[in-house]
């Protein structure tokens, strides 16, 4: 989108950037994907958190480093085991509806936060693509990662 005054120019869409678009819900032992339904799966979830930080190098041979944000980034590894055709198809439609890292969503985070209430942030897929390994007939293992988006 161009503005209109001299210096404007026009904006680049960045993945992970804007408004978030359906929702992912991997709480209670139960994956809910907006528009497609809700399934009884297991379901486990892991969250690590990263402080991004800003490395600025020096002919020196010095490196200053700083915080980049004054948040840390939460990502969360999702696995989903012995899902069924319907729920690995679902959970590859919804990756793909959002052009995998390209739009954001809902997230709810199925780790209790310090009140033991759940939370819903912003995120998007951070692994590129669906990690899917077939271990019965129409039975799978999908695993994947969510990142935290920073800034909403």
């Amino acid at each position: 989108v161009a503005g209109t005054g001299p210096d404007d120019q026009a904006s680049i869409v960045v993945g992970g950037e804007g408004s978030a678009v359906g929702s992912l819900n991997t709480s209670s032992g139960a994956l809910g994907i907006s528009g497609s339904g809700v399934w009884e799966v297991e379901v486990t979830v892991t969250e690590e958190s990263t402080m991004p930080t800003l490395r600025i190098p020096f002919e020196s041979g010095h490196t200053y480093t700083s915080p980049a944000a004054s948040k840390a980034r939460r990502r969360w590894n999702v696995s989903v085991v012995a899902a069924d055709l319907a729920v690995y198809q679902a959970l590859q439609s919804f990756y793909n509806s959002h052009n995998g890292m390209e739009i954001p969503f809902s997230f709810v985070v199925p780790i209790l936060d310090r009140d033991e209430a759940t939370e819903t942030v912003v995120a998007w897929f951070s692994s590129d693509g669906l990690t899917v390994r077939e271990v019965g007939p129409q039975v799978y293992n999908v695993t994947f990662t969510v990142d935290e988006e920073l800034v909403a």
